[in-house]
């Protein structure tokens, strides 16, 4: 994403997972989320369904989401997947670049 406010990493390109998330903030408003993101179908569901919950929120109200918010949308996830939904939720909660 061009231009973007915040932008948060996790995991190592090298060695399996890897995710990055995007935001645009205006008048403190989440107004554009996006994320790339290189692993399993859970990763990817999960880092699509914090981009759909955080989208339009305060700033304030985007942070008080939590894994069981994200993991109650996706109507659950096997268990072994809950660690991909982690993933997605700590680097949303805490982006690694906030320009």
């Amino acid at each position: 994403m061009p231009d973007a406010d915040g932008i948060g990493t996790i995991g190592e390109p090298d060695c399996g997972d890897h995710c990055m998330m995007f935001i645009k903030v205006r008048e403190e408003i989440i107004h554009e989320i996006s994320f790339l993101i290189f692993g399993c179908d859970a990763a990817v569901a999960s880092g699509s369904m914090t981009t759909v919950l955080a989208k339009g929120k305060s700033i304030k109200e985007a942070l008080e989401l939590t894994e069981q918010d994200i993991i109650n949308a996706l109507d659950g996830l096997p268990e072994v997947n809950n660690t991909v939904l982690i993933w997605a939720w700590l680097l949303y909660k805490r982006p690694s670049k906030i320009i």
